[in-house]
Formats: structure tokens, C-alpha cells, sequence
């Protein structure tokens, strides 16, 4: 009877030392590809300065108190720039919408790009202008108020800026086009939390990112958050020939209020790269200069 006891001790000891070894290696490899995704953000901010694609972006209100069957709908298509915000401390992006269900609402220049060409304090400040500005079209807005749908909001939550304030734990591993990526869970622990309701209340945010373990590229990102309304956004993306790098290629999102249903879907096109001197560069070239400061948080779902 003492015999099976120590035995039993002992292949109890040898078992927990196997899971605390596993568990080491899995904390380590997990290190491993949160290196690599710094790595990788860190070159994107540069590869997408001076990157301006095409936007179609099409928004839906599913609500039965609506007169048209309950559900409106809405076409946007604009310039959309993945750059930093003022300051080149945040993803915010800058979209200039030219047209709204077939209509124009401005002339068809490159008004975006000239700014963001311009590389100046100031012209930056313009286009994060031009851009809330152009938030008035966004559909439902009686329902949810939002300033976060853009392909590249999630970048700033899983960026190593913000390390310190995000957890993060392997998911599990998808195939994405012939890439064994590593899903990737993260979640927002500090407060404030950078994602925040116009009137300045806490939204937490989780989500996932799906990473190349070997050379960090997001090929994927899927942001939620904690608190009403319900919602998510969905990023795919995919590489472009022109740009030489992983770009977004659709935006899927939906949020769920009191008043209905909000759902959208934007494709991204035609990316094309510029410089200060607003001609088209070759991939991989990129000059855009900081700009002076940062925009408050990003608005969240009210």
C-alpha cells in the first residue's frame, strides 16, 4: 500500500513537471510571434504612409418600425487613406467620400491624396477633418454614433505601443491562403480603454488577429467590445501587387442597438502610392512625414 502511494506520488510529480514544461514552451513560442507581429507593425505603419485606395462601401438599417419593408440602405464611395493619424502615434485612416448611392457629392479629385501628399502639420489635420466630416453619411447614426469603421482600427489595439495594456493567448491555427496562421486572442485590460462612447464612457475591446508565425503579417482581425450596443469588425486581408504588401480587402461589421440593426461591407480597390510630390511611387517607397499631434480616442458604439 506505501509502495502505490509513492508511486502514485511520483508519476503525479513527473506529470506536472511535462504540463509546466509544455506550458514554458507554449509561453515562449507564443513570445516568439508577439515579436514578430511588433516587428511587422512596426514596418507596416511605414509601408501604408503613403497608400491610398478605393472604397465601396455598402451600409444597411434593418428596423421594423421603418417605412420601406424595414430596412434602408446606402452606397459610399470614397478615397480612403491607411495612414496614421496626426502625430503618427495611432491607425486612424482618413476616408473622403465623392459619391452617396450613385449621387456625387463633390467633384472627383484627388483631394485626399493631395492633402496627405502634402506632408505638412496642417494638411494632415485637414484630412482628419475632411474625414469625421464625412462620417455624416455613415447610415444609422440615430442608432449608433461611430467614428471606428475603418479597415485599420484593430492594428492599434494589437500594436507594441500598447503592449503593456493588451493580453494576448493562442486561439488555435487556420490555413489562410497556404499560411498556417496562429489565432491570436488579445484583450484590453487597462483603463481608459482607447476605444471610448462620444460621451466618454469605457468600451473594452477583444478580439483576434490571425499572424504568420514565421514573419508576423496580420492576414486577418476581428475587434469587438464590452457594453451595448453589440458589434464587431471584421478585417480580411489580402496582398496587393502594386503596393507590395498585405492591404485590406473587405471590412465586414454589424452592430446591434436598441433601435435596429446596422450592418456594412466595404471593398478596397485601386491602391495606388504617392509621394510629397504627389506622383506615383514604386512599392516599397515612402515618405510622408509625421504630422504634429494626436486626435483624441477613437469613438466608439454609443
Amino acid at each position: 500500500m506505501i509502495r502505490h502511494v509513492v508511486v502514485s506520488v511520483v508519476v503525479g510529480l513527473v506529470t506536472c513537471g511535462a504540463a509546466r514544461a509544455g506550458a514554458e514552451r507554449q509561453a515562449s513560442a507564443l513570445a516568439d510571434v508577439l515579436r514578430h507581429l511588433d516587428a511587422y507593425l512596426l514596418r507596416y505603419e511605414s509601408t501604408l504612409a503613403t497608400v491610398v485606395a478605393e472604397e465601396h462601401y455598402r451600409q444597411a438599417v434593418e428596423d421594423t418600425s421603418l417605412p420601406s419593408g424595414g430596412q434602408l440602405t446606402r452606397t459610399l464611395i470614397s478615397d480612403y487613406a491607411l495612414a496614421r493619424s496626426p502625430g503618427g502615434h495611432a491607425w486612424t485612416g482618413f476616408r473622403d467620400t465623392y459619391e452617396v448611392d450613385g449621387h456625387p457629392v463633390r467633384d472627383r479629385a484627388n483631394r485626399l491624396q493631395a492633402l496627405m501628399a502634402e506632408g505638412s502639420a496642417e494638411s494632415a489635420r485637414q484630412a482628419l477633418r475632411i474625414s469625421r466630416e464625412n462620417a455624416r453619411y455613415n447610415l444609422g447614426d440615430d442608432i449608433v454614433a461611430r467614428t471606428i469603421n475603418v479597415p485599420t482600427v484593430a492594428l492599434e489595439f494589437i500594436h507594441p505601443r500598447h503592449r503593456s495594456r493588451v493580453s494576448f493567448e493562442k486561439r488555435g491555427e487556420e490555413v489562410i491562403d497556404d499560411v498556417r496562421a496562429w489565432v491570436l486572442s488579445f484583450r484590453e485590460r487597462a483603463r481608459p480603454t482607447l476605444l471610448r462612447t462620444p460621451d466618454g464612457k469605457d468600451r473594452r475591446a477583444r478580439g483576434a488577429v490571425w499572424v504568420d508565425p514565421v514573419g508576423g503579417d496580420v492576414l486577418r482581425t476581428d475587434l469587438s467590445w464590452e457594453g451595448a450596443p453589440d458589434g464587431y469588425i471584421v478585417v480580411h486581408y489580402g496582398r496587393d501587387a502594386g503596393v507590395g504588401a498585405l492591404v485590406p480587402e473587405t471590412m465586414l461589421e454589424e452592430y446591434r442597438g436598441a433601435g435596429g440593426l446596422i450592418t456594412g461591407k466595404a471593398t478596397y480597390t485601386n491602391y495606388r502610392r504617392f509621394s510629397t510630390a504627389a506622383r506615383v511611387l514604386p512599392a516599397g517607397e515612402t515618405n510622408l512625414p509625421a504630422a504634429a499631434s494626436d486626435p483624441p480616442a477613437a469613438h466608439g458604439p454609443r
